[in-house]
């Protein structure tokens, strides 16, 4: 249950934590239920304790007026 987030856009730098951050607030996917590592300076793996907020994640549009945007890819 783990998922490859890539920055997209004006790539903004972004952080783990405004990963999290970011998911909190326009998925509802808590903090305790989502692990963010950086994988370069784009990207980030998601882990996910549910698969519910994995697929919630994967399913949903990009939010709009998000700071960022996250490309998500299984």
């Amino acid at each position: 249950m783990a998922l490859l987030a890539m920055v997209v856009g004006t790539r903004p730098v972004v952080t783990p934590a405004m990963v999290r951050a970011h998911l909190v607030e326009y998925f509802g996917v808590m903090e305790d239920r989502a692990t963010v590592w950086r994988t370069r300076l784009d990207d980030f793996i998601v882990r996910f304790t549910r698969p519910e907020d994995h697929e919630l994640v994967l399913g949903t549009p990009h939010p709009i007026g998000a700071p960022f945007g996250l490309h998500c890819l299984r």
